[in-house]
């Protein structure tokens, strides 16, 4: 039984790895209801993190599955707690993401690239 657990704890990881990698390259800082996070929009998936050291909170979204949280994970390194998990298609579309630019390759991805590239200079020259 440990082993099944194990297994899932892995996947589990390589998906909020996915999640960070894809925010390190796409995310922008926002702050919503006076909480800083970071936030990225990317094709069906927006995903953020929440920091509260020394922990960091991901989230994600899935818009084909009603827009609804898929996953949120709690913790940092390798003492993270898995609080929400739906299975589904996001999974395979978060980690090719996070290991292809799949996403900068298609016209939607490249006007969305452009979008968020504008909205984050705007926001910058702002402050």
């Amino acid at each position: 039984m440990s082993k099944f657990l194990t297994a899932r704890r892995r996947e589990a990881r390589e998906l909020y790895d996915a999640g960070m990698m894809l925010l390190a390259r796409y995310g922008f800082a926002k702050e919503r209801h006076g909480q800083h996070l970071t936030e990225a929009e990317i094709g069906a998936l927006r995903i953020s993190v929440t920091a509260s050291r020394p922990r960091r909170d991901l989230h994600v979204w899935y818009a084909g599955d009603s827009g609804s949280t898929v996953m949120t994970i709690a913790g940092s390194n390798a003492n993270f707690t898995v609080v929400r998990f739906r299975r589904g298609q996001w999974e395979q579309e978060l980690l090719v993401l996070s290991r292809q630019d799949e996403f900068l390759k298609t016209p939607e991805g490249i006007q969305q690239h452009h979008a968020l590239t504008a909205a984050y200079s705007s926001s910058n020259r702002q402050q």
